[in-house]
C-alpha cells in the first residue's frame, strides 16, 4: 500500500465515506447500533440510598 498509491487514495477514500454505493449510502458496514447496555445504573451513583 506504500508504494501503490490510487489503492492508498481509494482505501482513504472509502474509509471517509466519500465512495458511495449506487443508492447514495456510504459504501463499507453498518456501523453498530446503540441497545442501551453498558449504561450507569443509578446504584453505581455516589449518594443513591434506593
Amino acid at each position: 500500500m506504500v508504494t501503490n498509491q490510487r489503492l492508498r487514495q481509494y482505501i482513504h477514500d472509502k474509509l471517509s465515506g466519500v465512495i458511495l454505493t449506487a443508492d447514495g449510502e456510504v459504501a463499507g458496514p453498518d456501523g453498530r447500533v446503540w441497545d442501551g447496555k453498558n449504561k450507569p445504573h443509578c446504584g453505581d451513583r455516589e449518594g443513591v440510598n434506593a
